[in-house]
């Protein structure tokens, strides 16, 4: 291997280099901050579930999950759910009280995100409504 590297030098390092730059750009171009999660969660829920993202509150986040939860004004019930926010998508699942468990990951509900950088937003399309959300970040 030694001599490999030795006899390719400039192989290796123009491979190396470009190694680098892939994963640099992959991590910090479309990673989003917890805020911005937050938001895309919000609005997503609330699209999904015709609520306005004012009345939906973030209660705890674990990685790209953020857990979200508003009342249902008619009840008084409480619903909590969960989106799994990536860097290219959104998915949800929601609490299972009778199973006191989370449900599926609706994945016939996954969203694609198309980040605008330029104008700081984020825009998918709502899987039931086919609204365009936009989120600005």
């Amino acid at each position: 291997m030694e001599k490999f590297i030795k006899e390719n030098k400039w192989i290796c390092i123009i491979f190396g280099v470009a190694i680098l730059v892939s994963l640099f750009s992959n991590s910090k171009s479309n990673d989003f901050t917890s805020l911005q999660k937050t938001k895309l969660c919000k609005a997503y829920i609330g699209d999904l579930f015709n609520k306005p993202t004012s009345s939906i509150s973030k209660f705890k986040e674990e990685g790209d999950l953020i857990y979200v939860t508003y009342i249902r004004h008619s009840d008084k019930s409480e619903w909590f759910y969960v989106c799994d926010v990536s860097s290219k998508s959104m998915v949800w699942t929601g609490w299972l009280e009778d199973k006191r468990d989370w449900g599926r990951l609706r994945e016939e509900d996954r969203v694609k995100l198309n980040v605008d950088k330029n104008a700081e937003k984020v825009t998918f399309i709502g899987p039931d409504t086919r609204n365009k959300v936009v989120v600005y970040l």
